[in-house]
């Protein structure tokens, strides 16, 4: 199995949620790792307004 690179404090990825009727951009999402403890901590925020992170957890 190919391993994949472990995540780095400052990465982010970034979505734009579009309606797929009009196309239309409805917002614009933004992830970003904020640190690496014994867990990740990801910051999460819509148009620049905070979005909870949610852990699950299995």
């Amino acid at each position: 199995m190919p391993k994949a690179r472990a995540p780095q404090v400052g990465q982010e990825w970034t979505y734009i949620k579009k309606d797929v009727f009009s196309g239309k951009t409805l917002g614009v999402i933004r992830e970003r790792v904020a640190s690496m403890d014994s867990s990740i901590t990801i910051e999460r925020s819509e148009d620049g307004i905070a979005l909870p992170s949610e852990i699950q957890s299995s």
